[in-house]
């Protein structure tokens, strides 16, 4: 994810909980790592999407866990949240010779509305699989709740409060207008 300055945040996969995110000034240089409090010793449940706001804060969305966190453009961690009626963790499933593996996605995808909004898109274990949307402040207070269509596998912010989302398995981007 690129913030307004050029600066380029990349999320790491790694077994090593202090490679997960990486900042690199705009010349390619590094910046600095950010070692997450909410990173696990199971590095699969460390897969994470990010995004940054208008104001380059970075945005940490795990997908195998109820966890966002925000930082602001030092690095420094400004605030934790989690999306209410849903799991801490997932259900685990026993894998021969390697770590429990997850059963589905908590959260599906980060983006940031016009207002600095996060838009989550709800995984495996919402109402609606894949099709539910939390509006959530960066203070942590959900906003609203909005039902896709169809269920999603990404989504973007566009313009004038509408997202563009990936579904019929990754055959199709549909933009949406918000209401809320």
């Amino acid at each position: 994810s690129f913030d307004s300055r050029g600066r380029i945040h990349v999320a790491c996969i790694s077994d090593r909980k202090d490679e997960l995110l990486t900042t690199y000034k705009a010349d390619g240089s590094l910046l600095r790592t950010i070692i997450s409090p909410s990173s696990q010793d199971n590095p699969l449940l460390n897969y994470v999407k990010i995004t940054t706001t208008k104001d380059d804060h970075l945005v940490v969305m795990f997908l195998y866990l109820n966890m966002v966190e925000i930082y602001d453009p030092n690095g420094s961690l400004v605030r934790s949240l989690s999306v209410p009626g849903l799991p801490s963790k997932p259900k685990m499933n026993s894998q021969p010779g390697g770590p429990d593996a997850p059963d589905g996605a908590i959260l599906r995808d980060v983006a940031v509305d016009e207002k600095d909004n996060l838009l989550i898109l709800g995984g495996d274990y919402s109402k609606h699989i894949s099709q539910d949307v939390f509006v959530i402040s960066r203070s942590g207070k959900l906003l609203a709740s909005v039902l896709l269509p169809k269920q999603a596998g990404f989504l973007s912010q566009s313009t004038n409060n509408s997202i563009l989302v990936r579904e019929n398995q990754r055959t199709m981007v549909s933009a949406y207008r918000l209401a809320y």
